[in-house]
């Protein structure tokens, strides 16, 4: 058994795992019953056996102090190892885990700066033709003060339903109804374009759009 655990310490790459189960394995109770077991051997051996039996016994005895005496040496030295071992193994796994954010936190800003402006591009430009779709059906509504044609239906006599009606819900976190056109909120690449980020001059501001399903 030690003799396997001196080998095992010679490892200097054993893992807190390898280290826990050779720990395990030093049975320092079994070695301190060796000694008391041979110690009473003795004890009996000094009173009826000869010298040379007593001398046979005292070596083991001798033996069996150095097993224990190693065996508690090397439960010290497996316990700062795993120590050594435990804090090189988290220091590892903190370290891959912050590249592991650090890369996807990076893959994620690469790909906003790749694709931002076209998508911002095409936003504003969607907006823009929602807002003005909005403009005219408002100007359409207004404009009919019951001067409509005979023949039209009852269902042509009602409001048309504005564009942000037809795709938001309706609520607003802060209690209010709400916009879809103030609800984008993008960061500030280039304000030529682009929403800004937070900028409450804009009306493209807010809290993230609640759509209804199609």
């Amino acid at each position: 058994m030690l003799d396997a655990i001196r080998k095992m310490l010679r490892k200097p790459d054993a893992n807190a795992t390898a280290l826990r189960s050779a720990h395990a394995e030093i049975d320092l109770d079994a070695l301190t019953r060796a000694v008391t077991e041979i110690e009473q051997e003795r004890s009996r051996a000094l009173v009826e056996a000869t010298d040379d039996q007593i001398t046979a016994i005292e070596a083991r005895l001798a033996q069996a102090k150095r097993d224990l005496d190693r065996g508690h040496a090397a439960s010290k030295e497996i316990q700062r190892r795993i120590t050594e071992a435990e804090r090189a193994e988290a220091l590892t796994a903190f370290r891959a885990e912050r590249r592991k954010v650090n890369r996807e936190a990076e893959q994620a800003a690469q790909a906003l700066r790749e694709r931002y402006p076209a998508l911002a591009r095409e936003l504003v430009t969607v907006l823009g033709a929602a807002r003005d779709a909005d403009l005219r059906v408002r100007e359409w509504n207004q404009a009919r003060n019951g001067a409509d044609p005979d023949g039209v239906t009852d269902d042509e006599l009602r409001p048309i339903e504005p564009v942000e009606a037809r795709i938001f819900d309706g609520h607003h976190p802060d209690g209010f109804n709400g916009s879809y056109v103030r609800e984008v909120k993008l960061p500030n690449i280039d304000p030529t374009f682009a929403p800004a980020f937070n900028d409450f001059t804009t009306y493209l501001r807010g809290e993230a759009m609640k759509m209804r399903a199609a």
